[in-house]
């Protein structure tokens, strides 16, 4: 298991943000089953951190699912070409909604951060989809 680790520095509403917040640690699970998992309890985390519409561990959750859904290209590399190259495109969507999410929460704008993890879920099914297409 390989640990990563968020960068104090991170950007929303395309701007970059320095913050005192919590680092975030992660262990990249070995296998892309034991991964998918770890990204299912990751994604249900900030999912009750959101309903409960409260800042405190919001950081946290996002991160956390940002760094272990970034792993997933790097787990199928076996993946054809096209399969791959969609794979790394959601992979980057997921980052981008993720801190999209993360500024919308810090500015007290739930409903965005609502609509934000629509689209995550969205692209998590995506990246999901092209995965199993493949198999």
């Amino acid at each position: 298991m390989a640990p990563l680790q968020a960068a104090d520095e991170h950007k929303h509403d395309g701007k970059k943000h320095d913050h005192e917040e919590k680092k975030v640690d992660v262990t990249v699970p070995e296998g892309a089953g034991a991964l998918w998992a770890e990204i299912d309890a990751k994604h249900k985390a900030l999912s009750q951190v959101m309903a409960s519409k409260k800042m405190d561990g919001l950081h946290v959750a996002a991160e956390s699912v940002k760094l272990l859904t970034a792993v997933v290209p790097a787990k199928y590399a076996d993946l054809a070409p096209d399969k791959k190259k969609r794979v790394e495109g959601q992979a980057k969507n997921i980052a981008r909604v993720l801190d999209d999410l993360h500024g919308e929460g810090e500015e007290g704008h739930w409903d965005n951060v609502v609509k934000k993890l629509t689209q995550l879920e969205a692209a998590l099914k995506i990246m999901k989809e092209q995965i199993n297409a493949a198999k």
